[in-house]
């Protein structure tokens, strides 16, 4: 309710026992393909930029040693589910999920680089309302940005963009077609889930995946079932990764 609410939000700022580590209150959510080499540079990047985030690792028919890896982790104190064959992006995260025991959860890729503490600014703004589905800016290698916040299929911004792709457009008109273009909050129609940040009671009650959908469109489905509920998507790029 309103009381566990609050002392969410009063645990991201630190609460009275004073101000934590980054990643107090911010869960991880990550599944593994043959994905070891990623994961370690994902490991890395958290004990250095978020030291306090839980991690839940879901294995998807691996065989690269990647669940060894997490174990050994901070002494073992990952979370770790193994399926032991690829079901799919959805059902996987569907298997972690219950697992996570922070307010605000980050479905991340395992190729995702931290770049810094920012997915903490989208777990604090994630309990603010109203409830939200959250993307963070994400960069290529060469610092170009991704097109991770899309609107929403058949809408007019999208036809516009169709005629007139916003590479061609002003900064604040490419923005109105083309979210991920944005400087500053921008409404979307649907997050990429390569990084997707949102409470962990908005995720568990929205599935968060059509667990028949083995892999692509998925968050597609999500941010349109999202906005029958209410829920929002907003591209936000206080935050970013890589």
């Amino acid at each position: 309710g309103v009381f566990a609410m609050r002392a969410a939000y009063a645990l991201l700022l630190g609460g009275r026992s004073g101000p934590r580590r980054p990643g107090a209150g911010l869960a991880l959510v990550t599944v593994l393909h043959n994905s070891a080499p990623e994961l370690a540079r994902l490991l890395d990047a958290l004990e250095r930029n978020l030291p306090d985030a839980q991690l839940v690792v879901v294995d998807s028919g691996s065989s690269d040693g990647g669940v060894e890896l997490v174990r050994g982790w901070r002494g073992g104190r990952a979370e770790v589910v193994v399926l032991g064959e690829n079901q799919g992006f959805g059902r996987a995260v569907a298997a972690g999920l219950p697992l996570v025991r922070e307010p605000v959860t980050a479905l991340v890729n395992p190729d995702v680089q931290l770049l810094d503490a920012s997915l903490a600014v989208l777990a604090r703004e994630a309990l603010r309302e109203p409830e939200r589905l959250l993307v963070p800016e994400v960069l290529r290698p060469d610092g170009s940005r991704e097109d991770n916040a899309q609107r929403e299929p058949g809408s007019a911004a999208l036809l516009a963009h169709a005629l007139l792709p916003g590479a061609l457009l002003p900064p604040r008109l490419a923005a109105a077609v083309e979210p991920w273009r944005a400087r500053t909050p921008r409404r979307a129609g649907w997050p990429v889930a390569s990084c997707l940040v949102a409470r962990t009671e908005t995720l568990r009650r929205l599935g968060p995946f059509d667990e028949c959908v083995f892999m692509y469109a998925e968050d597609l489905d999500l941010g349109l079932r999202a906005a029958d509920a209410g829920i929002e998507t907003w591209f936000w790029p206080a935050a970013r990764v890589r």
